[in-house]
């Protein structure tokens, strides 16, 4: 199971992924953390993790809390997007998972 996040966890998402290399099933973890104010201006960073896929991502910065947010949550599904071509995604009830396009639901 991944480590324990280095954030505090606002959302979180739990996929199953599988190579083309192996039928094993391994844990991805998606979260995004709490925004936080980080300018006088009120922009805001958001930490954003992916554990299973990636290492170490980036805070997403916005230029609120809510852009930072919305943001966040479609620099992950755009990650998990582009990994498609080397991994398949699952949800943990085994149905495969698309990533959206966007911030819409399952």
């Amino acid at each position: 199971m991944p480590k324990k996040s280095k954030f505090p966890v606002l959302v979180e998402r739990r996929l199953k992924m599988k190579s083309s290399e192996s039928d094993i099933a391994k844990d991805v973890v998606v979260q995004i953390g709490h925004p936080r104010t980080v300018g006088p201006q009120g922009d805001a960073d958001c930490p954003v993790a992916v554990k299973g896929l990636y290492d170490d991502l980036p805070d997403i910065r916005g230029i609120d809390s809510l852009d930072a947010l919305r943001l966040a949550i479609n620099f992950v599904e755009r990650l998990l997007r582009d990994k498609k071509s080397e991994v398949k995604l699952y949800w943990p009830d085994g149905e495969e998972y698309v990533p959206s396009e966007g911030t819409e639901g399952r």
